[in-house]
């Protein structure tokens, strides 16, 4: 979704093209449009920095941004305050697509069935999700980040995020809206963390995107905040950074950065220009963080600066050399791709001194990196990740796909990369309405193997996979919906095109992973249960 969310705004505003993608043969950062692809439903990278009640589960992969609520106080039924969720229809998709076979398939091979099961199908047109306890009533919830319509009907490009509180039922979920204290446009996907000790689970909130700018009713529109909980469903918004920020933020990652025993924020302030005619005028990838206080506001506002020519969506704090102190691993999107490697970490050699190493620079625009410890059931990390592409729009581009990267003795040489995905091919899209592929992916057990698959969203692909790893290191790919390439509609138009979400996690405590998937296009929230 990082180049197709404005489509339709677009459209109806061309006169006032400022920076959408000029010619459909750009491989790369050609959207000013919200192709989420969906950048913020990142899986849980591992050991990551220790965030605290940052929303992940633990060590394992993408578990679905469950916050660790601790002794975290009773903060009431909230869950009973709002509409209940329609649960709509069921589908059993089955493991219905061609499946693509990436290596032995055999040992622990389990046939399952995942069947869809729509919890609301009238949303914001959702864009994110994150699973939490937020009430802490026992029950996982999902927050999601909606960021409305495009075209006439949203031209103030406002979002919604919604809580979708848990029952302990799958077809029984009371949604509810969260006060922002204020406008939020492209809200992304929040850490969920009690960010003033006081014993309930508050919100750090990501916002923005480039597409405000080719709006002429807008501007600017980047923001980070976070949202106090009063421990009885009331929200007090407090800006780290206001809204109108000529940047846009994504990802947020919450952790002692500094080792003083405060936790700060990391993020990347990000920004992509192009002018009427189609030149880039402004780009920018720049890590940096806020240092936590112990003070009523709980941030300094001062950006401080770790790079100002690396980041991406997505950046992720973790010790990755081995020498107790905190690096940090990105994939790289809005990069000029001749000249910055696709993904690369950050070698801490003091808080003001960083080293950049790449990990591959021959995958085009990277999208979402995850470093996972024990993919495989042996122990070992190694890396999960996606470039976000078109083939179609630009034959000369790097292929489509989803990679398995080896972390050598020596991480400061080159990552070993494996392409695990086949045959994903991104809608050409046009210079209205660019396209890419793949988007967002999670990781979890939906077979019940004890390996971990992969679910991840084609986004300009419109379809929907899962990567069952049938034995260590081997995956084969299923399609669970869509429609086959070259009958997908141009987006907005395609049920499962711009999907985002991809939880994979237990949310009626049954022992059974679930897979929660946002639709933009179809504007659903779904949850696909497995049968065996």
């Amino acid at each position: 979704m990082f180049r197709s969310f404005s489509t339709a705004l677009l459209i109806v505003l061309a006169s006032f093209f400022v920076a959408c993608g000029g010619d459909g043969g750009d491989s790369g950062n050609t959207a000013d449009t919200a192709d989420t692809g969906n950048t913020g439903d990142t899986a849980d990278t591992g050991d990551t920095a220790n965030t605290g009640d940052t929303g992940n589960t633990g060590d394992t992969a993408d578990t679905g941004d469950t916050a660790d609520t601790g002794d975290t106080a009773d903060t009431g039924d909230t869950a009973d305050t709002g509409d209940t969720a329609n649960t709509g229809d069921t589908a059993d998709t089955g493991n219905t697509g061609d499946t693509a076979d990436t290596g032995d398939s055999g040992d622990t091979d389990i046939n399952i069935t995942l069947v869809e099961n729509v919890i609301d199908d009238n949303p914001y047109n959702p864009a994110f999700v994150t699973v939490a306890d937020l009430n802490s009533d026992g029950n996982l919830d999902i927050i999601s980040c909606e960021y409305g319509p495009s075209g006439f009907s949203n031209t103030s490009m406002e979002g919604k995020m919604q809580v979708y509180y848990g029952t302990g039922n799958l077809q029984n979920w009371n949604k509810q809206q969260i006060d922002t204290g204020g406008a939020v446009k492209f809200p992304h996907p929040p850490v969920v963390a009690d960010v003033d000790n006081d014993s309930d689970l508050d919100l750090i909130v990501p916002g923005g995107f480039l597409a405000c700018e080719a709006n002429p009713l807008g501007g600017p529109c980047g923001t980070l905040f976070w949202l106090e909980n009063d421990g009885s469903g009331a929200w007090t918004r407090h800006d780290i950074v206001p809204m109108g920020d000529t940047s846009f933020y994504f990802g947020v990652e919450f952790v002692d950065f500094d080792g003083d025993g405060i936790k700060d924020i990391v993020t990347t302030a990000e920004k992509f220009t192009k002018n009427m005619m189609g030149s880039i005028t402004a780009r920018e990838e720049k890590l940096l963080w806020f240092k936590g206080t112990d003070s009523g506001i709980r941030f300094d506002t001062t950006k401080k600066i770790i790079s100002e020519n690396n980041g991406g969506p997505f950046s992720r704090v973790i010790d990755i050399d081995g020498d107790g102190d905190l690096d940090i691993v990105t994939a790289q999107y809005f990069i000029d791709i001749s000249t910055q490697p696709s993904f690369v970490w950050l070698e801490r050699v003091s808080i003001d001194e960083w080293i950049t190493h790449t990990i591959n620079n021959d995958s085009g625009e990277g999208f979402q990196i995850n470093i996972v410890d024990d993919l495989y059931g042996d122990g070992v990390r190694r890396a999960v990740g996606t470039n976000h592409v078109n083939t179609a729009a630009n034959a000369s581009s790097p292929a489509e796909g989803l990679f398995v990267f080896d972390i050598p003795e020596d991480p400061t040489q080159p990552w070993t990369k494996k392409l695990i995905s086949d045959g994903i091919k991104s809608r050409k899209g046009s210079s209205m309405a660019p396209m890419a592929a793949p988007g967002v992916f999670g990781l979890g057990d939906l077979t019940g193997n004890g390996l971990q698959d992969i679910a991840m969203s084609g986004d300009g692909d419109a379809r929907i996979f899962w990567y069952q790893q049938t034995s260590a290191g081997q995956f084969t790919q299923h399609i669970i919906a869509g429609e086959p390439v070259g009958m997908q509609p141009d987006a907005p138009n395609s049920q499962y095109g711009q999907a985002g979400g991809m939880k994979i996690v237990d949310l009626d405590n049954d022992g059974q992973n679930e897979l929660i998937v946002t639709l933009y296009e179809g504007n659903k929230l779904i949850i696909y249960t497995v049968q065996k």
